[in-house]
């Protein structure tokens, strides 16, 4: 009776799942995705000196450019959330786009402008940078 029993159940739980039946967690023979790297660069202030008074971004990053546009937009966004995380103090409300990035990058320079521009003498606040390499 215990063997039926410890046969049957593993036996019922196998049977149960629906492997390949669900249309978004199906495997595609020869479902690919092709990337492509991207450089995204915003400044503020004397960047052009060695201990120049700025801030920078500097990000290289991949986004996918063909593929399926369900998981194109899923990876790309995931990206993009990554990039925009990376810029914010505080949470970010929005879609994370390239459009959203730039605003993200601006938010970053303006708040080391703002921080500058309140305590010049502040030796903490010449120079930010944020730089991102992705593959």
């Amino acid at each position: 009776m215990r063997l039926t029993i410890f046969l049957v159940i593993p036996l019922l739980f196998l049977t149960s799942c629906h492997r390949g039946k669900h249309p978004k967690l199906r495997s595609e023979k020869g479902l690919k995705v092709r990337f492509e790297i991207k450089n995204f660069q915003e400044k503020m202030g004397d960047c052009d000196k060695q201990d120049g008074d700025c801030a920078q971004v500097d990000m290289v990053y991949p986004i996918v450019v063909e593929g399926v546009p369900e998981v194109q937009q899923a990876i790309n966004d995931s990206i993009y959330g990554f990039l925009i995380q990376t810029l914010v103090f505080e949470g970010f409300k929005g879609k994370y786009s390239k459009e959203n990035l730039k605003e993200a990058a601006q938010s970053f320079l303006n708040e080391w402008r703002t921080a500058n521009d309140a305590e010049p003498d502040n030796s903490s606040n010449t120079g930010w940078e944020v730089s991102v390499t992705g593959r």
